[in-house]
């Protein structure tokens, strides 16, 4: 890839990436709306976190344009390509969390279960920072990547560990008192949702290193 194309891609991308995180930071404000009680709040930021998801895409778009063009190598455009598909599902399953979670009654949950979802979603904010900082650091040529993708994954397993948990001690126990079948379906969806927000960063994680790798 030539390297002015190569740095107008990747500033492309760049602002994809503060998109997708913008779109997370949007989640987490309106799961601490939820949680807050402030229901119409946490719709309202539900449906920014879905319109700057639709902002995402275009940016995404532009990018696919780009690269369908035919003007980069076929390892570079691949690389490219995966990095974007994959940071898009980021942002899709950040809004499809806080969608599903609008749906449930908040006055069926207790503040206990909520509020572990609020320590979710900080967890998968500073995971999504971390990871636009390995970005960051890949367009600037910084060896620091290697260590922000690190950082990354330890992130993600420490949110595997925090949500099993979550399971065990908060959400099964009200789903067996609530007799609410329908809400415990829609919050498992939402929970597995932002579940993938940090299986999607460790996998663009993965993406970074490789093109860093093949870049040095």
């Amino acid at each position: 890839m030539g390297k002015e194309k190569e740095k107008e891609i990747l500033r492309l991308c760049g602002d994809h990436f503060e998109m997708i995180k913008e779109t997370v930071d949007e989640m987490r404000s309106s799961v601490i709306a939820f949680h807050e009680r402030d229901v119409d709040r946490g719709r309202e930021l539900a449906e920014d976190a879905s319109n700057t998801e639709k902002g995402a895409d275009d940016v995404k778009r532009r990018i696919l344009d780009d690269l369908g063009k035919g003007m980069f190598h076929p390892i570079d455009r691949d690389e490219i390509l995966r990095l974007v598909l994959v940071a898009d599902g980021i942002a899709s399953n950040a809004k499809a969390s806080v969608a599903k979670l609008a749906m449930i009654p908040r006055d069926t949950m207790p503040d206990s279960l909520t509020g572990k979802l609020v320590e979710m979603a900080d967890k998968l904010v500073s995971t999504v920072q971390t990871l636009t900082e390995a970005f960051s650091a890949l367009v600037d040529g910084s060896k620091d990547v290697f260590e922000l993708c690190q950082q990354v994954e330890n992130l993600e397993e420490e949110i595997d560990d925090f949500r099993a948990g979550l399971i065990g001690d908060h959400f099964l126990p009200w789903c067996q008192g609530a007799n609410r079948a329908g809400a415990c379906i829609i919050l498992k969806e939402a929970m597995d949702n932002m579940e993938k927000v940090a299986d999607q960063a460790e996998d663009v994680a993965d993406v970074i290193r490789s093109i860093a790798i093949l870049s040095s």
